[in-house]
């Protein structure tokens, strides 16, 4: 059995890092689940930074089997697909604060990522003075916030019916915020809860946890999902 989550930073932990200086900081919720439950499952961690909801889908998508349970940490509308990287990217809809911005240092923070489908002519790689005309472009002339609504509420949509389909177990935490007042998930159990720590007071920042949270906010998060995943078995 592959007990998949997939998410945003929150689900980042030691096994994304190797740099020596991260070695010294708190093992994050997914470390801890890794730990409790890497005799019974094949585990994968699918963290990405600013992770879309379309990202999200493409994972989803290879995933076909009733033995995998999942866990989702669902994204934000404002977050934007790019295939090529190895994260998504947040919207700028300031044209002013765009401008001025130095991308090419944005793009630093980027790596080349691996493509779901090496044929997609979108997952080829993007060289820096590219990624600075293919974002400036996208923001200017693509990205509103009725659009981003469309594209992310058809992804979460499509995520949902796969999972309901395929009989997948999976343990929903969204940002309910993000979520249309009319939209109920018909899979899964739903955890509203969780993703608001990343919010909340258990919030340190990145230099003191690698997802930002502290000690026991991750406490909190793993308790509860151990106690899913118990479920779920």
């Amino acid at each position: 059995m592959t007990l998949h989550i997939i998410g945003h930073s929150i689900t980042i932990g030691h096994h994304c890092h190797d740099s020596q200086s991260d070695r010294n900081l708190p093992m994050t919720f997914s470390d801890m689940l890794i730990e409790k439950y890497q005799e019974q499952f094949d585990i994968q961690v699918h963290s990405y930074r600013q992770c879309s909801e379309e990202r999200i889908l493409q994972i989803v998508k290879t995933i076909k089997s009733p033995n995998n349970k999942v866990i989702i940490f669902h994204s934000h509308p404002a977050f934007v697909y790019f295939p090529s990287l190895s994260r998504d990217l947040g919207c700028i809809d300031n044209l002013e604060y765009l401008q001025s911005l130095d991308i090419v240092c944005y793009y630093n923070y980027c790596k080349p990522g691996k493509p779901f489908d090496p044929n997609d002519k979108l997952a080829r790689p993007i060289s820096g003075p590219e990624f600075v005309q293919i974002y400036k472009t996208v923001m200017n002339y693509a990205v509103s916030n009725d659009n981003l609504q469309k594209r992310f509420i058809g992804a979460l949509l499509q995520i949902d019916q796969l999972l309901t389909v395929r009989k997948i177990p999976v343990i929903h935490c969204p940002m309910a915020k993000a979520l249309p007042v009319w939209f109920n998930f018909s899979s899964g159990i739903v955890d509203n809860e969780l993703s608001i720590i990343d919010s909340s007071k258990h919030n340190v920042g990145y230099q003191r946890s690698l997802n930002a949270i502290d000690n026991e906010g991750n406490a909190i998060i793993f308790n509860k999902l151990s106690h899913y995943i118990d479920s779920l078995i």
